[in-house]
Formats: structure tokens, C-alpha cells, sequence
């Protein structure tokens, strides 16, 4: 099957693109390992995710009208540094690429505390983090092909990369449905006008740095109870702890609304919670508490709770990006794009700018097979901030939880993050273990 030399750049990836004004737009998966892997046969195998994923061997080309992705020639492609060897792990982390000179995806090859680390970083206009873990499994089923067969060469993935594949499914049936739930968002985001956040600077000098907090299996084993005696889930317990973390730490005076923003993978409407290509299909909910936070964490547990259930009864994390689209449609990209960063710029100034901590989801332990050797650890890194926005994310794997969180020290030191996640972790219920 032959690659188009161009893709279209749907709505949902002039919108990662427009939406950098608050986020450095990359995501990143760190995989460790229990031994070596096959140098050149790790750097064939992310030459194959080009092709597998062809808008991953493109580079964007922004227009006024209609931007694009357009694919790289194969000499450019073959020719290309996919892999990185010599650097330490945060100076990757805190490096970037050009997504104007492609291709899309990076790698670095570095020693690991009991074998080898593999990071990947990935445009988050292509992909948001469920489709970087799918790209990380592709990864490791080529890794193992290529073992046995040097010769494979996967056929081009050519599926939708469109949000169509979701709305599909509920338009036009649930359009009042969903226009009313979009209203209903911004309302509450809107009223009161002042959102609680830690506070920090808006200097975004220097390079990004990561701040990671690490839970064992003991130490999540200490929710079991909790998850059973209020049929709550691991996101509900994740956002009352940053809530009532945030609240120790940022001075709160009650007059301040209680918000965080969440994430919603939507493949959860698709069959088998898959897209048909690597994408973005990603949205946003809304917690608000206004200002009652509760005397106790279960108290707020379940205030959380019940807020959250009642958004997943109308269509949860549908609303947000339906009113984004409706709203596209009055303004070409780059209008939109000015437009977005006079709107940040303004919640600056207003105190309206909540945080927010995205739920990057579990990464398989049997798709995320390489063969050998073993995979020892894995994570999800979500993209780092520009200040004074602040998103921390979290990823499971296997029986162990990873938080992260991007920041910029020019604008908030790297030990008040940490205090921040130390304060998640005494917040929640059990001892302290990690």
C-alpha cells in the first residue's frame, strides 16, 4: 500500500498545536529493561513505526488556512537520527526536536540502574498518551519480528485519525445533548472567577526539568479498602489527594474555587477502547468544589465522587471538545492560534488558571513485550508546563503508580513540587511506603 505524500491535520492536531501556548507539547515513555537490547535492531524497528504510522515520518506545515502534514522523503527518513546514544536521561527529557522538520518521534538508548533505558519522546500533536502507548507497543512487536524475520516491513497504518471516529457515534442524535454539556463546563469555569493553584512565577527561561514520585504495589495496596467501601475508582482517590494537597500547599484563603482539570480518553467510546491510527483523542472534565473542601479525606472523596459520576452519566468528556470545534469554525488556524495566546495571557492576570492532572492510564505488560530482555518498569511523562500553568500526570504499570510533573525553575522551584507529591502520598489513606 502506498504512503499519500500528504495528511490532513485534523481539527484535534491544530488543536495540540495551538493549545503549546500552555504545555511544551511533548510526551514521553520511559521503558526500563533487566539487560541490553539489539542496538541497530531497536533502530530498525523505529524506522518501521515511521511507516507503520506514516503521519509519524511527516512534519507539520503550518497555513493560515488548513495546515498539513507532509511526508518526508524515504532518503530523509533512512537517513535520519531516530536513536540517541551518549546523553543522560534529563537532558533528553528536557531537549525537543522540530515537529516543521520531522520526523515525529525520537529515542534515547541509555544505561538503566539494572540494564538499559529506552525513552521515547513523541509530538503531542499526533499523538496524546494512548496513542503513544500504542506506539510503544508497535515498538516492541517489531523489536521482537525483527528477531526472527529481518526482513519484515509492516503495511502503512491508513485508519482515521479524526475525532469523527468518536462523534460519530453520537451525532446528530445527542447534539443539544452535547452543545448543553460544553455550555454547562464553561459555565462552571467561569463562575467564581478564581481558581486555587500553587503559586507560582510566569519566567519560562531555561529548559524544562521533570519531578517524578513513585508508589509501590504496598503502598497502592492501601486503597484496596477504600476502593471497595465507597465504590470509587483510583482516579477519584488521585484527584481528592491533589486537591487536598494543593489546598496545604498554596495558601488557600476559601475565596478561591476548588478546581482541577482532568483528561478523558475518549477511545473509551470506541470498540476495544482503540483508535484506528495513532492520534489524539483526548478531552477534558472538571471537578469543582467551590469552596468547601471537606473536613477529612473521605469527605472530599466523596464530593469528588459524586461529581464525577454525574459527569460520566452525560456524555463525560464529550462536551469540551465539541464546543472547541464549534468555536474553530468562526476562525482559521492561525487566527485561532493568536487568539488562544491572548486568552492565556489574560488567565494570567485573572487567577482563573486551575491545575490540572491528566490520568495517562495502565501501559499493557503484555503488549509492551520486547522479548528479551525484560521489561522491568515502565511510565507515562506528561508534558511539561509553561508557566504558570501546572498539569501533573500519572501512569500505572503493572502493580506499581508514576507521577510526573514538567516545570520550569525560573518560575517554581523543583523542591515544592516534590513537597507537593510528598503531601499527595501522606494524604492518602495507609502508611507511607515509596
Amino acid at each position: 500500500m502506498k504512503i499519500p505524500p500528504r495528511f490532513r491535520a485534523h481539527i484535534i492536531d491544530q488543536g495540540m498545536d495551538i493549545l503549546s501556548v500552555f504545555f511544551v507539547p511533548r510526551i514521553h515513555m520511559l521503558i526500563d529493561f533487566e539487560g541490553e537490547l539489539d542496538r541497530d535492531r531497536l533502530a530498525k524497528a523505529l524506522r518501521l513505526c515511521l511507516d507503520a504510522e506514516p503521519v509519524m515520518g511527516c512534519r507539520f506545515v503550518p497555513r493560515w488556512i488548513r495546515p498539513y502534514w507532509e511526508r518526508l522523503s524515504k532518503g530523509d527518513l533512512d537517513s535520519g537520527q531516530l536513536l540517541q546514544t551518549g546523553q543522560d536521561t534529563d537532558a533528553f527529557l528536557s531537549g525537543d526536536f522540530d515537529e516543521k522538520q520531522g520526523p515525529q518521534l525520537r529515542a534515547l538508548l541509555a544505561p538503566g540502574e539494572r540494564g538499559e533505558r529506552l525513552v521515547l519522546k513523541v509530538n503531542h500533536q499526533v499523538a496524546d498518551a494512548g496513542g503513544v502507548k500504542e506506539l510503544g507497543y508497535l515498538l516492541a512487536g517489531f523489536y521482537r519480528k525483527l528477531r526472527d524475520d529481518p526482513g519484515f516491513r509492516p503495511e502503512p497504518n491508513l485508519g482515521s485519525r479524526s475525532l469523527r471516529q468518536v462523534y460519530r457515534r453520537f451525532l446528530p442524535r445527542h447534539f443539544f445533548g452535547l452543545l448543553g454539556r460544553s455550555i454547562r463546563e464553561q459555565w462552571g469555569n467561569l463562575k467564581p472567577y478564581k481558581s486555587m493553584n500553587l503559586p507560582a512565577g510566569t519566567n519560562a527561561s531555561g529548559v524544562p526539568v521533570y519531578v517524578f514520585k513513585h508508589f509501590s504495589k504496598k503502598r497502592l495496596e492501601a486503597q484496596g479498602s477504600l476502593l471497595a467501601e465507597h465504590n470509587t475508582t483510583l482516579n477519584d482517590i488521585m484527584v481528592t489527594a491533589m486537591l487536598r494537597a494543593l489546598v496545604a500547599h498554596s495558601n488557600w484563603d476559601a475565596k478561591s474555587a476548588l478546581r482541577l482539570t482532568g483528561t478523558v480518553d475518549l477511545r473509551r467510546y470506541l470498540p476495544g477502547r482503540r483508535g484506528q491510527a495513532v492520534c489524539n483523542l483526548s478531552s477534558f472534565f472538571f471537578v469543582n468544589l467551590g469552596y468547601q473542601l471537606g473536613s477529612s479525606f473521605d469527605e472530599t472523596l466523596l464530593m469528588v465522587k459524586k461529581q464525577i459520576d454525574k459527569l460520566k452519566a452525560d456524555h463525560f468528556g464529550l462536551g469540551f471538545i465539541f464546543g472547541s470545534y464549534l468555536n474553530t469554525l468562526l476562525y482559521p488556524y492561525a487566527l485561532a492560534r493568536i487568539l488562544m495566546r491572548k486568552i492565556f495571557l489574560r488567565l494570567q492576570r485573572s487567577g482563573n488558571m486551575s491545575m490540572g492532572m491528566t490520568n495517562m492510564g495502565s501501559i499493557d505488560d503484555h503488549l509492551l513485550d520486547f522479548g528479551a530482555p525484560r521489561v522491568s518498569s515502565a511510565m507515562l511523562i506528561t508534558p511539561a508546563n509553561q508557566p504558570p500553568m501546572l498539569v501533573s500526570g500519572f501512569s500505572g504499570f503493572r502493580d506499581s503508580l508514576s507521577f510526573s510533573l514538567g516545570i520550569h525553575e525560573s518560575s517554581l522551584a523543583r523542591a515544592r513540587v516534590e513537597e507537593l507529591f510528598e503531601t499527595v502520598d501522606r494524604e492518602l489513606p495507609g502508611k507511607e511506603i515509596s
